[in-house]
This record gives C-alpha cells, structure tokens and sequence, in this order.
C-alpha cells in the first residue's frame, strides 16, 4: 500500500532550516501509541529518506523508506501487509473489526503530525522508549555505545561540527531536565563543542560540571 504523509512536511523542513538533526513526536491514535522519527546524519544523505515509527504498545520498530521530494511535501511510503498487521496489533483490532479501514486510518494519522517539533517534548520523547528500543538501532543513532558516561567536552577546531551521534547521548545519559539538556546541547553546537564519553565510572562529571566548562 502506498501513501504520502504529506503531514511531514512542514516540520521536516522546519528541521532542514533549523539544521536540527533530531525530530521526535508522538501520536495517540484510538488505542495506539506512534512514535515518529527522523534522525539526520550529515555522512548519509539517505538518512533524511528514513522514517521510523516506534509502536509503543507492541514496542515494535517501522523502518520505512521516504520517497519523492521531501521539500515539495512529498512523503510517498510503502507498507506491507505485515506491517498493517502489526498496526492493528498496536491498535488492538483484529482482522474481524468490519469497521476500520486502513487507508482512513492512516489519513486521520496524518492529520494529527504537528507542525513544529518542540525540542523539549524530542527530548522526553526518546527517552521514554530508549530501553524499549533493540540494540541494532540505538548502535545506528549514537557513536559507541558502551560508552555512556560524560567525561567531558571538546573544543572543535573550526572545521568541524559536534556529531549528532555523540550529542544525542545526552538525552538519555545526562540526568538532567530536559529543559536544561536542550540549553546545553544548544550552547555546545553554537560554541563548537562536543561531550567526551567514557565507560569508566571514576572519571564520570556531573551536568553542573560539564555546563559550568562550556560557560567557561
């Protein structure tokens, strides 16, 4: 089945503008909780190609492919039969329910995308569904995993920018407010400055420590 989610366009671009390389929200839907992602990567153009759609309820990943342009509003996905299963699932409908039709289904969920991402609400967002998320796809959205610890910051010559994969650690590894982790993440980009991670816990620095060293 093919369909646009013309939806996205206006906060996909919004994201393109902004250069926001992250873009979380979720839908509530009858009995159904969708998570929608973007995650862009500056070393892979297909990445702005890819949708994924966190099914929270059966904490089951969609890995879709975008096609046509984006720019113009044009979203065009191709969902199986499987994957129409697993949406009934996560709606809690089963074959039987004469009255639901797909294809209205997913233009009522179209209608609901927001206009613009709220960076906060990103934020809380992933963290909420991080641990429900398979390990193949965390080791996609963030550099070495195992190493969740912040040791520190680095000052960036000014021919390179922070990576996304390393600042995105801090949504779920810094305990902080999210408030706060989206001031800090802002202040590191607009200062060229990345976070240093480590797996051991002796050398670990506290969000007071790592914002006072950015103000610095």
């Amino acid at each position: 089945m093919k369909f646009n989610f013309s939806g996205l366009s206006e906060i996909y671009n919004q994201a393109i503008n902004d250069n926001e390389k992250t873009v979380a929200f979720q839908i509530n839907n009858g009995n159904g909780r969708f998570v929608f992602m973007i995650f862009f990567d500056d070393t892979d153009d297909e990445s702005k190609d890819k949708l994924f759609i966190f099914l929270r309820n059966t904490n089951f990943l969609v890995k879709l492919k975008m096609y046509g342009s984006h720019r113009q509003g044009v979203f065009d996905i191709y969902i199986n039969e499987y994957i129409q299963e697993k949406i009934r699932e996560e709606l809690q409908l089963n074959r039987n329910n004469g009255n639901f039709n797909f294809e209205d289904f997913l233009i009522e969920l179209n209608t609901q995308i927001p206009h613009t991402y709220h960076r906060v609400n990103r934020i809380q967002t992933i963290r909420e569904i991080w641990n429900n998320l398979d390990n193949d796809f965390t080791n996609e959205l963030v550099d070495d995993i195992d190493r969740t610890i912040l040791k520190g910051i680095v000052r960036l010559p000014d021919e390179k920018k922070p990576r996304e994969k390393t600042l995105r650690k801090a949504y779920n590894y810094i305990d902080a407010d999210p408030n706060d982790l989206s001031e800090l993440i802002e202040l590191l980009k607009e200062r060229n400055i990345t976070l240093s991670w480590t797996d051991n816990p002796d050398l670990e620095i506290s969000f007071a420590d790592a914002l006072m060293r950015v103000n610095n």
